[in-house]
């Protein structure tokens, strides 16, 4: 549990003990632990204990989730240079964000790894003044109803067998809505969306 009011030195394992910043969290994470669910508490993230934390290589699922209403829960970049709110580097089979609002950042959601099956799960995120909402390289992407807000990309991909975008709006974005640039996709789909004053989608999907 993870609180900008908290001040837990140890365990954080509720949400009467909060740590004071993701960092704070992912310190306290065993060496030979493979799940992390973090459980973010109402208030602002921003700083560098907060925004483009490094998530510990030996995870295999990774879950970070939201303990307040949607718009209770802030990642606030406050415009610097090149910040991504949450950034994965890894091999991660299962990576999942749910439930907040994303503001003010160059990224918003990242996730590339090497390896075949790995999946990036965003849902209910607002995006808002997010030059790149999502990005991803891995297999499989499903993006659920979130809202992505004067981007210059929402939603792009450089990798992936399986793409679903469902539920969600687009407006204002600059480049593209959605792109995707992949090799030997098996399906993508686009269900459900709106897109309002926003640039358009982009498939260039290269037969494996």
């Amino acid at each position: 549990y993870v609180s900008p009011a908290g001040n837990a030195t140890e365990l954080c394992d509720s949400d009467d003990n909060p740590c004071g910043s993701i960092q704070a969290a992912v310190a306290m994470i065993p060496s030979d632990a493979e799940e992390l669910e973090v459980f973010l508490m109402g208030g602002v993230y921003n700083g560098t204990q907060n925004i483009g934390v490094t998530f510990p290589s030996n995870l295999t699922m990774i879950t970070v989730d939201s303990e307040d209403d949607d718009n209770d829960v802030i990642f606030d970049c406050a415009n610097v240079v090149a910040s991504i709110a949450l950034q994965f580097n890894g091999n991660y089979s299962s990576v999942k964000v749910n439930e907040f609002l994303i503001q003010n950042c160059n990224g918003g959601v990242s996730y590339t790894t090497s390896q075949e099956g790995q999946t990036l799960t965003v849902s209910e995120i607002n995006f808002v003044n997010v030059n790149n909402g999502v990005s991803f390289s891995g297999s499989v992407l499903s993006v659920d109803d979130c809202q992505f807000n004067t981007s210059a990309v929402a939603v792009a991909v450089t990798n992936g067998t399986e793409i679903i975008v469902e539920n969600s709006d687009f407006t204002g974005a600059t480049q593209y809505s959605i792109t995707v640039d992949t090799i030997g996709s098996e399906s993508i789909g686009i269900y459900s969306c709106t897109f309002e004053y926003t640039a358009g989608l982009n498939f260039a999907v290269t037969p494996a």
